[in-house]
């Protein structure tokens, strides 16, 4: 098993950098889309109560 490892031009820990590298550059990556998500959801609940309570008159209560 070993020699067949060796063969193919790697060792079980050899990329071990790679891994942190990808980890951490995936949870920057992570961390900002979501965040980028989070304002332009809060942008559109902001716009939308904006126009409600700008426009009352379109917005009244059913009575059902």
């Amino acid at each position: 098993m070993t020699l067949q490892i060796i063969a193919l031009g790697f060792l079980p820990v050899a990329g071990v950098h790679r891994q942190i590298l990808f980890v951490t550059v995936g949870w920057f990556a992570g961390y900002f889309l979501v965040k980028h998500a989070e304002y332009v959801h809060a942008k559109q609940d902001r716009e939308l109560l904006d126009y409600v309570r700008r426009h009352p008159e379109d917005f009244k209560e059913s009575g059902w």
